[in-house]
């Protein structure tokens, strides 16, 4: 059985990833409209020559801003395992969280392929990051009978992501002038007031402990 404070750490985490997961797959679902608009929007001021031959008639380099998410992750939690070793489980956790959150709020704005393609990066990072935080505020400070069952379900805030931003990609994308966009500035909103109630909460007493 968890305490409150075990119950707060546990939710926290489940919906820092869980949000996480809505940001990723914001893009995986709007492939083709990103690409859209794309082709109508950015500028010629591309710094890439080879972008600028494929831009504006590719969906496949849209999908780069995926590759590029994943290509950095394993740098994100190399970053950010370091620093929550070194410097606790609290405070590395809420700057991972507003660092994605800021970047998916970015995406938004993005108005070039090369913009689109350095906030993908750099979330990718981001994104690296976040699990082995969320996985150490939900399970260091409970009850080890619990900590199988609690992992489990940590682990399934990621399809709970995913079904978060398809529903939203169909109540929103389509509904309001601004496209695609709104999906992001919203999946980037969210993750902050996770943010701020970590910030409200304690630091693990195993950390602690050490």
């Amino acid at each position: 059985m968890l305490n409150r404070q075990q119950t707060a750490f546990f939710l926290v985490a489940f919906f820092a990833w869980t949000l996480d997961a809505f940001d990723f797959f914001s893009v995986t679902l709007n492939i083709i409209e990103i690409g859209k608009d794309a082709f109508d929007f950015f500028s010629v001021t591309l710094n890439v020559i080879e972008i600028g031959k494929t831009f504006y008639k590719s969906v496949a380099h849209i999908t780069w801003g995926i590759t590029v998410t994943l290509m950095l992750r394993s740098v994100g939690a190399i970053v950010f395992g370091i620093a929550g070793d070194r410097f606790g489980r609290k405070w590395p956790f809420v700057i991972n969280i507003a660092f994605y959150a800021t970047l998916e709020i970015l995406t938004g704005f993005c108005t070039t392929y090369g913009q689109f393609i350095v906030c993908r990066a750099l979330f990718g990072v981001a994104m690296g990051g976040i699990y082995g935080n969320c996985a150490t505020t939900a399970l260091e400070d409970a009850p080890e009978d619990a900590r199988g069952l609690l992992s489990g379900i940590l682990q399934q805030g990621y399809a709970m992501g995913y079904l978060l931003a398809a529903a939203f990609n169909m109540a929103i994308t389509h509904n309001q002038p601004y496209g695609w966009r709104a999906l992001f500035w919203l999946a980037g909103f969210l993750p902050l007031l996770v943010a701020l109630w970590r910030i409200f909460l304690p630091e693990t007493k195993t950390f602690l402990s050490i």
